[in-house]
């Protein structure tokens, strides 16, 4: 998903480009883990930083750009076993 300026986008956005019933609990996870301080948006620092922290809990870099891929067509959210929940 790529974030355009202001670098920040709400609950509502991921939620329409994940489609359906899936798109809705997908967008929910994401932002369980991905929104660092619980303001209920994700700035670019906080997509970062949980892809990076991703990275960090030894995930290769191809099964990370295959799960954004898989974002992008839709597909749910991945739980990663990085110290973070869903």
């Amino acid at each position: 998903m790529q974030l355009t300026p202001p670098s920040q986008c709400s609950h509502a956005r991921p939620a329409r480009l994940l489609v359906g019933r899936q798109g809705k609990v997908s967008a929910k996870a994401m932002f369980n883990e991905v929104d660092g301080d619980g303001d209920k948006s994700l700035t670019i620092i906080e997509w970062d930083s949980f892809w990076a922290n991703v990275l960090a809990s030894d995930y290769e870099l191809a099964d990370v750009l295959e799960e954004l891929e898989g974002l992008e067509k839709g597909e749910a959210w991945v739980d990663f076993d990085d110290g973070r929940t869903t």
